[in-house]
């Protein structure tokens, strides 16, 4: 599969992969609940331990507690999204990386992250008030005129619908 607006690849070069994750699953999360054309996906994903320019599983190293202190961790993180989300619009999963001839590797997993759609008409931001939108190979933070733009994009869309609403 290929990297695309709707799944983020990301490689992890860090020792301390669960700070790394930790560190930006939010701004991924909220990139794409902002995304309003989802073209019938039902998840986008965001998967660690994928390089994105080769499409190669390379994984990331988890040891003893850390897959369970991810799950719970992920959860805190993105509870600090405004507005709130349920927390059935993002699922965990933790994918072991299997050798050549099918072993798994020890401590060594594929971290995938989905998220469902948001609310239509809402507009996420993290805890600390950034606001991000995924793109084909980015999720930009929205500041200044791009936030205005982005803004007024969806009052106007909002207009739109309430004009032929009222037609009808």
């Amino acid at each position: 599969m290929d990297e695309t607006r709707f799944d983020e690849f990301k490689t992890v070069s860090s020792q301390k992969v669960v700070d790394r994750i930790l560190g930006e699953v939010d701004e991924y999360v909220i990139g794409f609940l902002n995304l309003e054309d989802r073209r019938d996906v039902d998840h986008c994903r965001i998967f660690w331990g994928v390089t994105d320019k080769r499409r190669v599983v390379e994984g990331v190293k988890l040891a003893g507690g850390e897959p369970g202190r991810l799950h719970r961790d992920v959860g805190g993180k993105l509870a600090g999204i405004k507005p709130p989300i349920a927390s059935s619009v993002c699922y965990i999963e933790i994918h072991p990386v299997y050798d050549a001839s099918g072993v798994a590797i020890l401590d060594l997993y594929v971290v995938e992250v989905g998220v469902a759609q948001g609310e239509p008409g809402e507009f996420y931001c993290s805890q600390s008030d950034r606001f991000y939108i995924k793109e084909d190979g980015r999720n930009p933070e929205l500041k200044g005129q791009s936030l205005v733009a982005e803004i007024k994009r969806r009052f106007k869309g909002e207009l739109l619908q309430v004009i032929r609403g009222s037609q009808v």
